[in-house]
């Protein structure tokens, strides 16, 4: 009995070690993700070379894009700091607690969830024009 709760206990630490994989699409208002995030922790989020979504025509990767003519509405995007279709995680659902992950961040967990929230940067109303998705890949940092 002893070895197989140690079997199960490692085969468990092992899965958690290689991470996970998950879709974060571009029009829901919030993708949620199950994944056990610890405060303290550090964390390596990055999605595959060569993933890309649409916004209306414009095709991108997770670092968004930037247009000149859309610089009149940059303060009407949920994070007004970031590129258009950057895409972006949150602890909870709510942009108060969000950062930023593009193409891929380390994160240094400053609060506990069960769950991230993710989302192409986007003009609130403006996500039925959104298509595709990305992969998003999360694992403990190496040590």
């Amino acid at each position: 009995m002893k070895s197989t709760l140690v079997l199960v206990a490692a085969a468990l630490l092992a899965s958690a070690a290689f991470g996970q994989s998950f879709e974060v699409d571009s029009k829901p208002y919030w993708n949620t993700v199950s994944v056990e995030i610890k405060a303290g922790s550090t964390y390596e989020l990055s999605v595959p070379t060569g993933e890309k979504w649409t916004d209306w025509y414009i095709d991108c990767g997770p670092e968004g894009y930037e247009r000149t003519f859309l610089h009149l509405f940059d303060g009407l995007k949920r994070m007004p700091h970031l590129p258009y279709f950057r895409l972006v995680c949150c602890y909870a659902p709510e942009e108060s607690t969000c950062f930023d992950v593009g193409a891929g961040t380390t994160l240094q967990a400053t609060m506990s969830t069960d769950a991230l929230h993710c989302f192409a940067n986007d003009v609130p109303h403006f996500y039925w024009n959104n298509k595709g998705s990305l992969q998003l890949d999360v694992s403990p940092a190496s040590l």
